[in-house]
């Protein structure tokens, strides 16, 4: 609960109602303008027991060594990154993940910094 000036207590959605309400009309500019989405697959099946297919991204920070923590594991990215911004691209499909440099300096340069070898783990999803 919050509580107002007066001391009563107050419910957080009625504390940030008029917050929410702005939201929609403030995105609509950028949702009328986005492409269209594809429609979903109707013949589309879930299966819990394949392994997953395609690219992850994830933006991380290096430590000290430069190296990044990624899906639970750390891995090398390079001795002269450190504590500076990579992009991580998992890459299920042929089991690699790229580590790419990031600058704000200059953000359409983004070399490849070192590419490591990554399985999936073979645990699978009780149905």
């Amino acid at each position: 609960m919050l509580w107002a000036s007066t001391g009563r207590p107050r419910s957080a959605a009625s504390f940030s109602g008029g917050v929410f309400a702005f939201c929609p009309r403030r995105a609509a500019a950028r949702i009328e303008t986005a492409p269209p989405r594809r429609p979903f697959p109707k013949d589309w099946k879930l299966n819990l027991q394949a392994l997953p297919e395609g690219c992850i991204f994830f933006l991380r920070r290096t430590d000290a060594k430069g190296q990044a923590t990624v899906l639970g594991h750390r891995f090398p990215v390079d001795a002269n990154w450190p504590h500076r911004l990579v992009r991580a691209e998992v890459d299920l499909t042929r089991k690699r993940i790229r580590f790419y440099a990031l600058r704000r300096r200059d953000p359409a340069y983004q070399p490849l910094l070192n590419e490591v070898h990554y399985e999936f783990p073979k645990r699978r999803f009780h149905e």
